[in-house]
């Protein structure tokens, strides 16, 4: 989680904390406010954090626990020493000082501070890292305690995260719905699309089948799941889709409609979809395969080699075949083998992998899980991609490969 004072007025909108922003700090009485600091940032955040959470009866306050100030006085001190070029601030500090289970850093870095020296700015500026979306840690259930340390501009913090419970559901929800519409007022709330991702829940997987229905939701669904097992921070994989451009985020200008569901089993798996949809520009999103295609090289051996199995290389005769079956598929609403599909099998094929999913990225349509089934695996020497946006708003894909 990285903080910034350049996301100010973003911090007033998503932490639905203060009616209005107040100005940067300034004279006060007959006294001077001190200047902003890493320390004044993370206490303005984290004390209004704990007021909307004692604001609301569903959740916990979050404690302030000595231990974990000490875990972020080691945090700040590696940070002080200096981080590598090129190198994420959170991923350096869980390298030099890991964490154990249920714990997460923080870093805020406060750009208004006085005095900064132009090197300690750029390492502001490079520290890396997402934004975390704050409405979603406010909201959290299984956030409960935090620590901090704070020296000049920067501000470390160790959250602590507990387990999820099967009643931690309905507020984990409440908390997604809730950073949806303070962080994407334009997406309007679509009973239809939250009962798609409600029933698509409630077997407790995320499957074929449900993309399918995914698929039926109109327009062009783009989907946001995770399954968290743990002491996790579950609302990790939708705050990358809210502070993140570009394919299979929530950034997507075309987007108009949105659905929540979220579960928590008796485990403490915590699974949760937002689907959402819109009248995207296919030519647009036709053209992002396009160039994704380009890499279905590096994409398929990088799968094959964590299945073990050996590279194999692009015959474009394969990749039309995987084409022409694709459009063939597309049309009769089926894929080859499919029970009951008149679908011919792809030309040249000694084995093929279909797919239709909604869309997530360009690459994802080109990232397959393989693992071996026989030993006819490892003969495998040629491949072929294609994916296709079909009309039902899913991608349709095809691997092909041959001896």
């Amino acid at each position: 989680m990285v903080l910034s004072a350049a996301r100010r007025s973003v911090l007033c909108l998503v932490l639905a904390l203060l009616t209005s922003c107040s100005p940067r700090p300034g004279v006060v009485g007959a006294g001077r406010v001190p200047p902003p600091s890493g320390a004044r940032l993370v206490e303005r955040v984290m004390g209004q954090m704990t007021t909307i959470r004692k604001a609301t009866p569903a959740l916990a306050p979050v404690r302030r626990e000595p231990a974990l100030d000490e875990r972020a006085a080691t945090g700040l001190r590696i940070v002080e020493a200096g981080i590598p070029d090129e190198v994420d601030i959170i991923k350096h500090l869980e390298q030099v000082a890991a964490l154990p289970e249920g714990l997460e850093y923080g870093v805020i870095f406060e750009d208004d501070t006085p005095g900064l020296a132009e090197r300690t700015r750029r390492a502001g500026e490079r520290r890396g890292g997402s934004p975390i979306s704050d409405a979603l840690l406010a909201g959290e259930p299984g956030f409960d305690a935090v620590g901090w340390a704070a020296s000049g501009p920067w501000a470390v913090l160790v959250l602590q995260h507990r387990p999820f419970g099967p009643a931690d559901g309905p507020p984990l929800q409440a908390a997604l719905e809730g950073a949806l519409q303070q962080e994407r007022p334009t997406l309007r709330p679509d009973p239809a699309l939250a009962a798609h991702a409600a029933g698509a829940l409630a077997d407790g997987l995320l499957d074929h089948e449900d993309e399918v229905g995914f698929a039926r939701a109109g327009g062009v669904p783009v989907r946001i799941a995770h399954v968290w097992r743990g002491a996790h921070r579950a609302t990790a994989t939708l705050n990358w889709a809210l502070s993140h451009d570009g394919p299979g985020t929530l950034h997507e200008p075309w987007l108009t409609r949105v659905g929540v569901a979220a579960r928590v089993t008796e485990r403490g798996n915590v699974l949760y979809v937002v689907l959402a949809t819109g009248e995207a520009d296919r030519p647009a999103l036709d053209a992002q395969l396009r160039a994704a295609e380009a890499k279905a090289p590096a994409l398929v051996n990088d799968a094959r080699a964590a299945a073990a199995l050996p590279a194999v290389r692009l015959d474009p005769a394969l990749a039309e075949a995987a084409r022409r079956s694709i459009v063939e598929a597309i049309r009769l609403g089926c894929f080859p083998a499919d029970p009951g599909c008149p679908a011919a099998d792809p030309r040249g094929a000694d084995r093929w992998y279909d797919r239709r999913v909604v869309w997530f990225s360009a690459e994802h349509a080109f990232t397959w899980d393989l693992r071996p089934s026989d030993s006819d695996d490892r003969d495998l020497k040629r491949f072929g991609a294609a994916a296709v946006l079909g009309p039902d708003g899913a991608v349709w894909s095809m691997l092909v490969l041959a001896v």
